[in-house]
């Protein structure tokens, strides 16, 4: 199966079980976020702060995710000229899906009247 977009995986020098990796991230330094896995820790940051960066902008994540949408888009079009009926499957994995953020101001603009901003 092809992969587009973000991993959880240390790089590109282990089979990480896709047949293709399409602009892949991997987590930096191959080092991870190990003590994220474990459930019952109290010394884990505190997130609220990403909560100060909501709201209009364009950053390196919303580029890096529109990036993930053209290539699956441009795979699932390829994929779909051959017409062979076969099943298939794609994995697609942005790179901020857990937060809010700053959100490109082609997609915000329409909803700043009704945030009062």
């Amino acid at each position: 199966m092809p992969c587009i977009g973000k991993q959880h995986f240390r790089g590109p020098q282990d089979d990480n079980g896709f047949t293709v990796e399409i602009d892949p991230l991997h987590i930096n330094n191959a080092q991870g976020w190990v003590h994220g896995q474990l459930r019952a820790r109290d010394d884990l940051f505190y997130a609220s702060g990403f909560a100060t960066h909501i709201g209009p902008g364009d950053v390196s994540y919303s580029r890096y995710n529109q990036k993930v949408c053209t290539a699956t888009e441009d795979w699932l079009k390829k994929h779909g000229e051959k017409r062979d009926n076969t099943a298939f499957g794609l994995y697609v994995s942005f790179l901020r899906p857990h937060h809010g953020g700053p959100a490109r101001n082609r997609g915000i603009g329409k909803h700043l009247c009704d945030l009062h901003i």
